[in-house]
């Protein structure tokens, strides 16, 4: 699969960051959901959190990355707690053998006043999106709140003593905005390139001195 131009790792698994391995991160988006099937916005953890989980085609696409993903390594799974990612990281949970941890932090951006409306309205969202990472229209979260919250999580996972590869489930937006970090990109231009689309991945190498610069720089601004 296509690493979508993001950095790959200098070195070997030997190297270090604050005394923690380096590792390869896999950032999946959840499989195809009710939500996907139906074309609705689902992006509040009113609706999400314990509805619209996989549809059967989810299900398959879960099983059909399992048969190429490079996920031997993995050794901690960590999901965002809407139904549909969670169901995502427990059947490959299962498969691995492994737990899943779930983490608000790797939620779904919150699309405000377009919660259960049809999926033609993140055009409006992503268009403010490439003007301005802090704009809040529509009662959306804004880019940057999306930014903090998933670069926290990243803070938190780079002090954890972790050995083995580490798989991340979330969704469209979060993960873009957090590619798009990760390539020295802006986060307003994180619709540029290819999307992720469900039950796909993208693999980064983290932590890394390179993105943790990036970190304290977005963090402190």
């Amino acid at each position: 699969r296509p690493d979508y131009g993001l950095r790959k790792a200098a070195g070997n698994n030997q190297q270090t960051w604050n005394g923690v391995k380096q590792m390869a991160i896999f950032l999946m988006r959840h499989a195809e959901s009710l939500a996907n099937q139906e074309e609705m916005i689902v992006s509040h953890p009113n609706n999400g959190l314990h509805r619209f989980g996989l549809t059967r085609e989810g299900r398959r696409q879960v099983r059909k990355t399992l048969t190429n993903a490079p996920f031997a390594e993995v050794t901690k799974i960590f999901s965002s707690n809407f139904l549909r990612a969670a169901e995502t990281a427990q059947l490959i949970g299962e498969h691995l053998g492994m737990s899943v941890s779930l983490d608000g932090r790797l939620g779904e951006r919150n699309f405000g006043d377009f919660e259960l409306t049809p999926t033609k309205n993140y055009a409006q969202v992503w268009e403010h999106d490439s003007l301005s990472p802090y704009h809040t229209a529509w009662s959306t979260e804004s880019v940057w709140s999306v930014a903090r919250r998933m670069i926290n999580f990243f803070k938190d996972l780079a002090t954890t003593e972790t050995q083995g590869d580490v798989l991340i489930v979330s969704h469209g937006d979060p993960i873009q905005i957090l590619r798009a970090i990760h390539r020295d990109d802006s986060p307003a231009d994180h619709r540029m390139g290819s999307s992720v689309e469900p039950a796909d991945y993208i693999r980064l190498c983290d932590p890394s001195p390179a993105f943790h610069d990036r970190v304290v720089a977005m963090m402190t601004t």
